[in-house]
């Protein structure tokens, strides 16, 4: 059994541990922009944590956290709701209320699938630096 074993477990029974749920949740907002009309899509989940893949060795945690929610990724598609042409769109997270937030959980996946099956990376990280998220 692993940490996110638990968290997987904690999310299919809400309905029994609610208050547990709650201390952990995360709001987030994921949305969308057209490079050109400008029609934003946006929205909201609730999650336990945030998972992504472990950083290179002798980096720092803090960055990609923080590169995580600030940074927008460009990918191809069409406008729903707004001009309704295949367009580049824009998209991100970010964390709908930092106030309501107590808890910010990363999972690292250090689980990569391979030809002959999963291999785990053991890459050396910092993960003692606070983190800024705006």
């Amino acid at each position: 059994l692993c940490v996110r074993d638990f968290f997987l477990c904690l999310n299919e029974n809400l309905v029994n541990w609610p208050d547990v749920h709650s201390t952990f949740a995360l709001r987030l907002t994921h949305s969308s922009e057209c490079s050109t009309c400008k029609h934003r899509n946006e929205f909201e989940t609730t999650q336990l944590y945030v998972e992504i893949p472990v950083p290179p060795s002798n980096s720092d945690l803090k960055e990609y956290i923080e590169e995580y929610f600030s940074e927008r990724s460009n990918f191809g598609g069409y406008c729903d709701g707004g001009c309704n042409a295949f367009s580049e769109k824009s998209k991100w997270t970010s964390i709908t209320n930092t106030d309501e937030a107590k808890f910010l959980i990363v999972i690292l996946t250090r689980g990569i699938e391979s030809m002959d099956g999963f291999q785990l990376v053991k890459n050396q990280i910092k993960s003692t630096d606070d983190i800024n998220i705006r």
